[in-house]
């Protein structure tokens, strides 16, 4: 909002600055609400790149270092690049960070920073303000039902209770077919359905690919393979065939979202295709 509303003239975010690639890398989930459609598609790092927008207006952002939901490491990845834009703004003063030991919470060094912050921009306060000793109310003098929780106290129904049963109007019942004809009408519709969802589109061309290093696994060969289906989209993957009989073999490709091939049970699938004759590719 800081980065798209003038109006603001000081922004101060707290425990939410890192990137998406941390973020990817760390294997962390999102609120939907911070995830615009299509912004990761488009270069968009909504985590970092909207902070960018703020520039030249004063900036103080608040780091827990330890903080498990924003990686530090993303942290110091976006660092320079801020400095630098203020830096060419010829703002170099109007950007701070305050970096906590902490985790995920607006802790009171956070807050006096803050304060200090906003003396030196609005003139507001006095620059050596501390906060005084509060005492902290147990969490059910906030609970307006017996249990805190409205679901257990008077009954109702969760979101998810919803979506269920909005999801049974939209989905169409599963009918088993009754005959060939009706499993091949079916399968059509499946797979038309499945194109609308995904974006599936026919490639023309070759797909360009790469060969990025081979090696030997026991009796096989191995080789390490990119493919470039679009731009900015590539696909790695093992190609792996015997190192004895004629090529081109008949191909197979395995499907595995962990590309594991220690995985119990993997090798041995795959191992029973190459001893057929057949060369795999794992994806």
């Amino acid at each position: 909002l800081s980065g798209l509303d003038k109006r603001i003239k000081v922004s101060i975010p707290v425990d939410y600055i890192t990137t998406w690639h941390s973020r990817i890398e760390a294997d962390l989930s999102t609120d939907s609400e911070q995830l615009f459609p299509g912004s990761i598609a488009k270069g968009v790092d909504n985590r970092s790149d909207f902070t960018l927008l703020i520039a030249p207006r004063p900036l103080l952002i608040g780091i827990g270092i330890t903080d498990p939901l924003n990686p530090y490491p993303g942290v110091k990845a976006f660092k320079p690049e801020i400095l630098r834009l203020y830096e060419i703004f010829g703002s170099k003063n109007k950007v701070k960070f305050a970096e906590v030991d902490v985790g995920h919470t607006y802790s009171k060094q956070h807050r006096q920073a803050l304060y200090q912050w906003l003396h030196k921009w609005f003139d507001y306060g006095s620059p050596g303000i501390k906060e005084e000793t509060v005492k902290i109310e147990d969490e059910s003098a906030l609970w307006c039902t017996k249990t805190g929780q409205v679901l257990t106290s008077i009954g109702g129904r969760s979101v998810t209770d919803l979506n269920r049963d909005y999801a049974k109007k939209i989905i169409p019942e599963f009918k088993n077919p009754g005959s060939v004809s009706d499993f091949n009408l079916q399968r059509k519709e499946i797979i038309s359905a499945a194109k609308k969802l995904t974006g599936y589109k026919k490639i023309s061309s070759l797909v360009k690919f790469r060969l990025i290093g081979s090696s030997q696994l026991a009796n096989y060969n191995c080789e390490k393979i990119i493919f470039y289906p679009e731009e900015n989209i590539f696909i790695p993957g093992i190609l792996i065939f015997p190192n004895k009989g004629n090529s081109p073999y008949p191909s197979v490709i395995y499907v595995d979202e962990n590309n594991n091939l220690s995985e119990t049970g993997s090798w041995e699938i795959i191992e029973g295709v190459l001893n057929k004759g057949v060369s795999v590719f794992i994806i």
